[in-house]
């Protein structure tokens, strides 16, 4: 009878391993765990459409996929992932107390509406396995970002996410000939809402022409600036801060036509006009743009151009209602750069 029992109790044991490792080794039960596993964890996370072509598990702690691909919906938002490879560790995995674990992420793809990244490396550490509650933090970086047409590159960064927010700072990488460097802090409550403030030095306008050539094309030199934007899930909702642009700067003379007026009669002015119907450029020693406040209904910005060739000194102050909204304000802003004669 003992032996029987001693048999029984074996067998029991087996069986338990076994489903545990094909569990922990099949990918089916993986992709039918893991998006229910992240929306009760995280309510406004939704992982569809998850497959993985490989999974294995490495005793004691160490669950390793190949070639995953998937789409996470974040509020509405979908993004589509891909993952040649992940791992995720941990320290007391399967124990109730003080659970510990690591995602280690090489080579992944993102995609959404927004923005693409290319080329991301990352490395999360979490207290209470990745649920809502527990913190986290990690590094990472990114090979190619994109949003609204631009691009950084060889980004690199570092993150901490609590209860209701993530925080990315520093974030900085490569940036058209130049640098760029920004601290992001994002809150999920009671809806997704973002600041970012950003940093930028030696900016190529020359390679900016093939973002938007209606507007760079009429401008060269380099650019820096501090710049501040706050936004929600529906876009941008205000900004403020300052560009400027030091010796070697030039513009197009005909952006100077609305100027005219404010220019006395001189020998300076009609080199203007000529140059303005001649499509030149005016060469400046400095040129600064403040934005003073940005919402999506108004702006108010001022301008201030020197030129000692052209005996330039000036300071104007804008403010202008924005009809539309800031989306309708990018295309009026093409508009304005591509009107020479109109202006």
């Amino acid at each position: 009878m003992f032996k029987k029992l001693i048999a029984l109790v074996l067998l029991s044991t087996l069986i338990t391993a076994g489903f545990a490792v094909t569990v922990l080794v099949c990918p089916w039960v993986s992709k039918r765990f893991i998006p229910v596993f992240v929306h009760a964890a995280f309510g406004n996370v939704r992982i569809k459409d998850l497959d993985i072509a490989r999974q294995t598990f490495r005793y004691p702690d160490r669950l390793m996929f190949k070639n995953v691909k998937g789409v996470v919906v974040l509020d509405d938002t979908p993004y589509t992932i891909s993952l040649p490879a992940a791992t995720i560790t941990g320290q007391r995995l399967f124990s109730s107390s003080a659970r510990k674990a690591g995602l280690n992420i090489r080579k992944a793809d993102i995609s959404s509406p927004v923005m693409s990244a290319r080329g991301v490396d990352a490395e999360v550490s979490s207290i209470g396995l990745f649920s809502e509650s527990s913190p986290a933090n990690g590094v990472f970086t990114i090979e190619n970002i994109q949003s609204l047409g631009y691009a950084l590159t060889d980004a690199r960064g570092a993150f901490a996410a609590a209860p209701g927010r993530l925080t990315i700072s520093p974030f900085e990488g490569k940036l058209y000939g130049g640098q760029g460097k920004a601290d992001v802090l994002v809150t999920f409550e009671p809806e997704p809402a973002y600041v970012v403030k950003a940093q930028i030095s030696g900016v190529d306008i020359k390679m900016l022409e093939e973002v938007n050539p209606a507007v760079f094309s009429n401008m060269k030199g380099t650019v820096a600036g501090d710049i501040a934007v706050n936004g929600d899930s529906r876009g941008i909702r205000g900004a403020s801060g300052s560009l400027w642009s030091g010796p070697g700067a030039e513009v197009k003379a005909f952006l100077l036509k609305p100027l005219l007026d404010y220019i006395p009669q001189s020998t300076q002015k009609k080199e203007l006009e000529r140059l303005i119907a001649t499509a030149g450029n005016i060469s400046l020693d400095t040129a600064t743009l403040a934005i003073k406040d940005l919402t999506d209904e108004r702006i108010s910005t001022k301008i201030n151009l020197k030129s000692k060739k052209f005996n330039l000194d000036i300071g104007l102050a804008l403010d202008l209602n924005i009809e539309g909204g800031l989306n309708n304000l990018l295309k009026l802003q093409e508009q304005f750069f591509t009107k020479e004669g109109d202006l």
